[in-house]
């Protein structure tokens, strides 16, 4: 090597290595010692497979250094090399062939970039863009599902009122308890996708966390140790304490499964080191981890590695819309034989959340209601529904007809309205137009979504009120005789 090469080795600030054609390293400068972690007297003299004797590129790396010599021309790629403290680094390499006066290749040269945090990032981003495509497709399944279930919920609760055998009651009542069951399938798959319905209010995570913890510690097995690690002077989150609870003994129950032999179960709540305006929540276990090649997947709903019937595949994709819907953000990080740790980011809490509370009893209705709907069976139901709690109502299609019928004289007092319509004119413009000619008229917004998410999104009209789907009657009750009763 000649004296000149070794000093430009010597200060280049790129990573090269040198090798000869048998595959033994014969230089390396400092920047590509600082790259792998390796230094230079344990990697002169040696081959790929000495110098990287657990990483899982070897026979990348000899097939590249072939391909150099066979077609004397450069050659780009990228590989997962094991740096000297362990850790798998993806790497870039350009490779070409140093010449002789001849011509002939007497070494082979490569100049390094760990691309490492770049790759993660693309793939962390490629997640994303996986799971709001998936979350897109499960909002939209699970609003569609919402409208049947109020259908079917709905003519139930009507004929229930018709039925005096009790016989005949008790399997009313089944079929409306499963009808909950599926509202409660649909909140699951709305959670995913970050359209659930939130109560969210300042809690202090301190206390949520004991509760939680005690709560956990009754239903993990005698072979799991449970440990609680809360930092001191934990400012309150900005939280829905129920899906919180909730989230929490999934990630728990998930961790204990992974453990079937036992091990720890770690609660910790403490400040994000570089956000004050984050509090983080992690849940540790010591058990199997998690394969990388499913990592990517493990929030997506319905995905299990459980056998059938042994889970659904909705905890995770559960825990990830509800953080992600409170305006915060969730981490995994696994290893193989050594275990998982997901880390919820949540929000600190500004000041405690005023939250009206529609907390009314079952009402008798009074008054005149315009009720826009475009699905005729949910129309022709909930028709009956509000006439039933003592209203006139009117039933229409669209938001055209029902603007038709408001510049009338007709003296509605109330507008409930679905916020997606057939036409170009949604449910929220409607309202709007409602409120511009008739100011005092009580307006109210029923759909699939969530309401919080339609707030965000500007598709509720300041003042009105929202109904979510599906819905039994007391609830339609308490929202019509809000301002009317």
């Amino acid at each position: 090597m000649s004296r000149q090469l070794s000093e430009f080795l010597k200060n280049s600030p790129s990573a090269i290595a040198i090798k000869d054609l048998g595959g033994h390293f014969s230089q390396v400068n400092p920047a590509w010692c600082a790259l792998l972690g390796k230094a230079a007297a344990d990697v002169i003299g040696r081959t790929n497979a000495e110098v990287f004797p657990n990483g899982p590129a070897q026979g990348w790396l000899r097939a590249q250094d072939n391909k150099v010599v066979g077609e004397a021309a450069p050659v780009v790629g990228e590989a997962e090399i094991q740096a000297g403290d362990g850790t798998l680094r993806r790497i870039s390499s350009v490779r070409y062939p140093l010449l002789d006066k001849n011509g002939k290749a007497t070494h082979i040269a490569s100049i390094s970039t760990d691309i490492t945090q770049a790759r993660n990032a693309e793939e962390r981003l490629r997640q994303t863009h996986r799971l709001e495509a998936i979350g897109q497709l499960t909002g939209g399944v699970a609003h569609d599902f919402n409208n049947l279930l109020t259908v079917a919920q709905g003519n139930l609760e009507l004929l229930e009122m018709s039925l005096s055998d009790e016989g005949q009651r008790k399997r009313l009542d089944a079929a409306i308890r499963a009808i909950k069951r599926g509202g409660s399938l649909t909140q699951q798959l709305l959670s995913f996708a970050r359209k659930q319905t939130l109560a969210p209010m300042s809690i202090s995570i301190a206390e949520a966390v004991n509760q939680i913890g005690t709560m956990i510690s009754r239903v993990l097995r005698e072979n799991i140790v449970l440990h609680v690690d809360i930092a001191n002077d934990l400012p309150h989150i900005h939280a829905d304490p129920a899906q919180l609870e909730s989230a929490l003994l999934n990630l728990a129950l998930n961790a204990q499964d992974a453990m079937p032999r036992g091990g720890d179960l770690t609660l910790r709540a403490y400040r994000d080191s570089v956000r004050n305006d984050l509090v983080k929540l992690s849940v540790s276990d010591t058990g199997t981890g998690i394969p990388k090649d499913i990592l990517g997947r493990v929030l997506e709903p319905f995905f299990t590695t459980k056998k059938v019937g042994e889970g659904s595949g909705l905890g995770l994709s559960m825990v990830y819309g509800f953080v992600q819907q409170s305006g915060g953000d969730l981490d995994i990080q696994s290893d193989l034989g050594r275990g998982t740790q997901i880390v919820l980011s949540m929000p600190v809490a500004s000041t405690p959340l005023a939250r009206e509370e529609l907390d009314k009893p079952f009402l008798a209705g009074k008054g005149r209601v315009l009720f826009v709907e475009d699905d005729p069976d949910l129309r022709e139901m909930a028709e009956q529904m509000i006439r039933a709690l003592g209203y006139i109502v009117e039933a229409v299609p669209d938001a055209e007809i029902a603007a038709q019928r408001l510049v009338q004289e007709t003296p509605y007092d109330i507008l409930l309205t679905d916020l997606v319509l057939p036409g170009q004119t949604s449910g929220r413009q409607l309202a709007e137009f409602a409120q511009g000619i008739r100011p005092d008229l009580h307006i109210v917004i029923t759909s699939g979504y969530a309401d919080s998410i339609l707030k965000a999104e500007g598709d509720l009209p300041a003042g009105s009120l929202f109904l979510p789907k599906p819905f039994r009657m007391a609830a339609l009750s308490q929202v019509l005789g809000h301002e009317t009763a």
